[in-house]
């Protein structure tokens, strides 16, 4: 196995170009997306990192604005996981890539689980049902972020036992499966029961079955039509784009920046069975959520608040206030 110290062919540290992978991704920036992919899947070892990063991106970065998402980059790792190394299809994570920079951005995902585990750590507990599948049944997402977080300290498998015999052979709750057990030991796998939750809870599949016949999609003539669109995209006339809010907790660079981190402030989607709460991340693209409160206490009096960031202003900033 490739140990994650050896560099990429281009020089930068493993964690940088699987960063900057993810993000480029997120940024909508095909061609940045492609050059760190093609480096990164010149090891195997890094391959397949780079694939289950393709999965957290679904749930991070997409969540339920595109429930096709996790299906498709599912069976794309799967098909690639058959193939030998040496007669690999570089075609089909090049596929997965553009699918995946195509597709509309959402973060409500990640931010209600960072909200979740919040609430849950400080003391809060279910207050509308006695179970998980009770929970999800009815719609309570907060009760079902709860149940699950009890069922993960014990036994994960009983999450998944549950929310799969709450929807028996549906395709969205089964990528999930697939990818939480893929991406396990990744400090991001606990999104993929977040997002099967939220999914169920606000009944998504019905949404799925007026898309797709019964639910189903068509995997084959998915698959097909989106290598098909695959671009031949020449690396060598592509330059690295590194915005400097790409260093975060994820780079050895960011570290290090990070003892005094850029704190930006966004607003909870999603609600724990009670008025949305505001939080911020404390630098611009991962991390814990803080509650405002704490947040106030840590920024520095003084401190300007910027209503439009960008790049500069969150080098600059030390907090940042969304407008009224």
């Amino acid at each position: 196995m490739v140990k994650k110290e050896i560099p990429l062919d281009n020089g930068y540290e493993f964690f940088e170009g699987l960063s900057f992978f993810q993000k480029s991704i997120r940024e909508n920036k095909l061609e940045q997306a492609i050059y760190w992919g093609h480096y990164l899947f010149l090891s195997k070892s890094y391959a397949t990192s780079a694939f289950r990063r393709m999965r957290i991106i679904t749930h991070e970065d997409i969540g339920l604005v595109n429930p096709e998402a996790i299906i498709l980059i599912d069976e794309l790792h799967n098909r690639w996981k058959k193939i030998d190394w040496d007669k690999r299809d570089d075609n089909l994570w090049k596929a997965g890539v553009k699918y995946l920079c195509e597709s509309p951005k959402n973060k409500e995902n990640d931010w209600y689980l960072i909200l979740a585990k919040y609430h849950i750590k400080h003391g809060w507990e279910a207050e509308k049902s006695s179970n998980l599948f009770t929970s999800v049944k009815n719609g309570f997402e907060g009760d079902a972020f709860y149940y699950a977080w009890q069922l993960k300290n014990k036994d994960d498998k009983e999450i998944w036992t549950i929310l799969k015999d709450s929807m028996v052979g549906d395709q969205f709750v089964r990528a999930c499966y697939n990818s939480y057990y893929e991406c396990k030991k990744s400090k991001g796998a606990d999104g993929f029961w977040s997002l099967a939750i939220l999914y169920i809870s606000r009944e998504m599949y019905s949404l799925m079955s007026l898309l797709y016949k019964n639910g189903k999609i068509d995997l084959d003539k998915r698959i097909s039509e989106i290598l098909d669109e695959v671009e031949d995209i020449d690396i060598s006339k592509i330059k690295p784009d590194i915005p400097n809010h790409y260093y975060d907790m994820h780079t050895y660079k960011g570290k290090a920046a990070l003892n005094k981190p850029t704190k930006v402030w966004v607003p909870a989607f999603a609600v724990i069975n009670s008025p949305a709460l505001t939080w911020c991340v404390t630098e611009p693209f991962c991390g814990d959520g803080i509650l405002q409160e704490e947040l106030e206490e840590k920024c520095e009096p003084n401190a300007i608040p910027c209503a439009n960031p960008d790049e500069t202003c969150l080098d600059d900033c030390t907090c940042y206030v969304p407008p009224p």
